[in-house]
């Protein structure tokens, strides 16, 4: 790779750092004014404690593309903090899984940096549109909580996806993402993820 090209690279991976974790603390800072976290604080540490180790254990679903069962975690999650607490709550768990070991050990910056931005907007329009779902219907009906959570698990598939395929072709300009992506394929196990999520959810707040 010629000099001129690396030295584009890392501006744009300084730009993408930059702005990203801009964008992560400007939306976790917007959410805090209009949402209060969700109590008691123990359950929010228990589902992130799930969140990042998952985030930590991805599953290689092709050369280029990992996957994890997070996306269920923060669904479950999202119905058991219910609409007024939720998108904060996963958003803030989202917030928390992108530095993983190996960042720490081999000094990695960008990829964290870039993933904070990219993971908390995933959460927070995806949660976002199981809450607003939720609250137009019933929050505690089980077939609404299952439909809910699989929009929900499709729409983090699909924004996570186009944020990351976005980094990649301003960093390395070219369309990395589009030949290993493969979403279609992933649609339907996320879908599953969700609804399931949504179940767990739903079974936490059928006792009570």
């Amino acid at each position: 790779m010629f000099p001129n090209e690396l030295a584009r690279q890392q501006r744009a991976k300084v730009r993408i750092a930059i702005a990203f974790s801009i964008i992560g603390v400007a939306v976790l800072a917007v959410l805090a004014l209009v949402q209060d976290f969700p109590q008691p604080l123990w359950l929010w540490a228990l589902f992130a404690a799930a969140f990042v180790f998952f985030e930590w254990n991805t599953v290689e679903v092709n050369d280029k593309l990992f996957a994890s069962p997070s996306v269920m975690v923060i669904m479950t999650a999202a119905v058991v903090f219910g609409p007024e607490f939720a998108v904060l709550g996963c958003a803030a768990m989202a917030a928390l899984g992108p530095l993983q070991p190996e960042d720490i050990s081999d000094r990695r910056w960008f990829q964290p940096a870039a993933n904070f931005g990219q993971l908390v907007v995933t959460a927070a329009v995806s949660i976002g549109a199981v809450s607003l779902i939720l609250s137009a219907t019933d929050p505690t009906s089980i077939p609404w909580i299952a439909f809910a959570s699989a929009v929900g698990a499709v729409t983090y598939g699909v924004v996570n996806y186009q944020l990351v395929a976005f980094i990649f072709r301003h960093v390395y300009g070219h369309k990395l993402a589009d030949p290993w992506s493969h979403v279609a394929q992933l649609v339907v196990p996320l879908v599953g993820m969700g609804f399931l999520g949504g179940l767990l959810g739903a079974t936490y707040l059928l006792p009570r």
